[in-house]
């Protein structure tokens, strides 16, 4: 063990919470007829002003999955937002993942976010994915705060002449959820003077490890996890955290076996280490 007390902290302060994820069950899409199986409803097309269609097709090449998917035609337009398709959910303050595969008549850039259903407040989601002409499946991970029980997923396909193609969109709950556990007793700690990632510890693992870092200063964190290819497959943590010692018990049962890689961010500072997952 360093020099300093551990503390195992969901907000970043000096307590006595501890931080445990679990898994929630992911075989649910939230999104309705994400593959277009069942026509176009309840997903719903903005198209202003009167420049795209929005078509569901089963010719070849026109799908993914299943045997249908979206068309989207668009004619000249300067303006991302003019034309969506967008489907609302029910939210959950916790990390979601959105996957879906698309292709473009050429390659341009769309963006894909999640808000809130009535406020339009950003939920965590804002990504401006390069289409290319071939299908590509793209996934996001991110993490909705409390107080938004309903959202909405948005795709905005504007700004191009040309023709963007959607399928198989899926929006899974889960891998990771934060659950406070209150201690009895607060622990007194000794600020360290530099900014710290230690090796997970036990490493390899299943399915549960321990993720410990030191900040000299109060800092804004994120601490993410990606795969050999350096996609980013959770977020273990995102907040701010005031200074001190920290450490967060992660679970992993919704990654299958492999080596990956965790991340910590914090102000200036970023350094990585390397785990292995074992099943």
């Amino acid at each position: 063990m360093d020099e300093c007390t551990v503390l195992i902290s969901s907000n970043g302060g000096n307590g006595s919470v501890i931080v445990q994820y679990v898994i929630l069950p992911s075989s649910n899409n939230l999104l309705t007829n994400g593959g277009f199986e069942a026509g176009f409803s309840p997903w719903e097309f903005q198209n202003y002003p009167d420049l795209a269609t929005a078509t569901v097709t089963s010719n070849s090449g026109e799908y993914t999955e299943g045997t249908h998917g979206l068309r989207v035609n668009i004619s000249s337009l300067d303006q991302y937002w003019s034309i969506q398709v967008r489907q609302s959910f029910s939210a959950t303050a916790q990390q979601h993942t959105l996957t879906f595969w698309a292709k473009a008549q050429s390659q341009r850039t769309i963006i894909v976010d999640a808000q809130d259903r009535n406020t339009w407040t950003n939920l965590g989601l804002w990504q401006e994915p390069v289409i290319t002409t071939s299908w590509q499946q793209y996934s996001y991970t991110f993490t909705i705060p409390a107080g938004y029980p309903t959202g909405w997923i948005h795709f905005y396909l504007g700004a191009a002449s040309q023709t963007v193609w959607l399928d198989d969109v899926k929006l899974i709950a889960g891998l990771g959820k934060a659950i406070p556990q209150e201690q009895e007793k607060e622990t007194a700690t000794v600020l360290p003077a530099f900014y710290a990632l230690y090796q997970n510890h036990p490493n390899p693992f299943n399915p549960t490890t321990t993720f410990r870092f030191d900040l000299p200063e109060a800092s804004q964190v994120k601490l993410a996890v990606h795969n050999i290819v350096g996609q980013e497959v959770a977020i273990v943590n995102s907040g701010h955290w005031m200074a001190g010692c920290h450490s967060i018990v992660w679970d992993a049962s919704a990654l299958p076996s492999g080596v990956y890689f965790y991340t910590l961010e914090a102000g200036k500072f970023r350094a990585m280490r390397k785990f292995l997952l074992l099943k």
